[in-house]
């Protein structure tokens, strides 16, 4: 396909080449890690993505993916002693 009545290729309309930015994740998101997010698989009941969903917005995360990016690097810790679940830092990269 040509470029033809101001039509651009799938791909290469201007506006989605500025998208195509180095250092940028493919979909022109910068990488807040310095890695590519990968798509993975769990197996949730759907009370326990409610509760998770539930946790995220508490914390101001984005989404479910972005709580458990938080935890697993110790920025959201969990006190299985008193149940408590203490932000040592928020999701945006404030102190609560």
């Amino acid at each position: 396909m040509t470029e033809t009545g101001g039509k651009y290729k799938q791909g290469k309309h201007p506006n989605s080449l500025k998208n195509l930015v180095p250092g940028v994740s493919g979909s022109g998101r910068k990488t807040q890690y310095g890695s590519k997010k990968k798509k993975r698989g769990i197996y949730l009941t759907d009370e326990s993505f409610d509760n998770l969903t539930e946790l995220a917005q508490k914390y101001g995360c984005s989404s479910v993916s972005d709580l458990l990016e938080k935890f697993s690097r110790g920025m959201i810790l969990i006190d299985a002693t008193s149940n408590l679940i203490q932000s040592v830092e928020d999701c945006e990269g404030t102190e609560k």
